[in-house]
């Protein structure tokens, strides 16, 4: 189930919950002040995939391109 975050439109208290997708939300209540419909909002994320990046492509440049003495 993914993680969503919510902001309390009463309070502005940002709270996190489990959920799945198909619900949408609208039976939560703030945690803080049990108003109901908190907004849902857009929360960043990072994929676990760091090393599994393709390495960056280092070009072979030939050593006589360095040696320009003109």
């Amino acid at each position: 189930m993914p993680l969503y975050e919510y902001e309390c439109r009463v309070c502005k208290e940002k709270f996190e919950i489990l959920q799945s997708i198909r619900d949408d939300g609208s039976k939560l209540r703030c945690p803080k002040c049990q108003a109901d419909k908190p907004k849902r909002v857009l929360s960043l994320f990072i994929l676990p995939l760091a090393n599994r990046l393709p390495q960056p492509v280092v070009p072979q440049v030939p050593p006589e391109l360095f040696n320009n003495k003109g």
